[in-house]
């Protein structure tokens, strides 16, 4: 049963702030032509959080157009990692018998621990990279916030953000 997003100990802001975190080393990419296209879709679940999806557009201009294409790609790929809880590209190359007409034939999509990413528009070992980059931030900072809520003494968890003041 999906619980409500004010139980998450993640917050939409928490992800947003991974992908901020990550998003210069992406420009780098881009900048540097290592990324071949200028705009990358990048989408994120927390399991049983349907109001956590957070989906986003890394732009290295404003002025570029999104393909929206690349979107449905990315959701795809974070449906598809989520569903099977394994990285798109072992079940593209492992386990086809899991897909479904409907999911994408590329990695791209990574799942670890409740929290899948799906990265499109770059070539897909590069999707697969900052999709891991993007994941490992949110790693990253769930540890930082239960880092300042053990510190509070607390024993559950709203006992520690009630000391907090959250």
């Amino acid at each position: 049963m999906p619980r409500k997003q004010n139980d998450s100990f993640l917050t939409a802001q928490d992800i947003n702030d991974a992908i901020d975190l990550v998003t210069p080393s992406i420009l780098a990419g881009m900048k540097s032509g290592r990324f071949k296209r200028k705009i990358v879709a990048v989408e994120v679940q927390i399991e049983d959080y349907a109001e956590l999806t957070v989906t986003r557009w890394i732009k290295l201009e404003e002025n570029l157009q999104i393909d929206r294409r690349f979107s449905r790609i990315a959701a795809r790929k974070t449906d598809l990692a989520m569903r099977t809880h394994q990285s798109t590209g072992i079940v593209v190359n492992e386990f086809p018998h899991l897909l479904t007409k409907y999911d994408p034939i590329y990695r791209g999509g990574v799942y670890e621990a409740g929290i899948a990413v799906g990265v499109s528009a770059f070539k897909a070992y590069h999707d697969h990279m900052v999709a891991l980059w993007i994941l490992d931030a949110i790693v990253g900072i769930a540890r930082e916030k239960f880092d300042q809520l053990q510190a509070t003494g607390g024993d559950f968890i709203h006992e520690c953000k009630a000391a907090l003041g959250q």
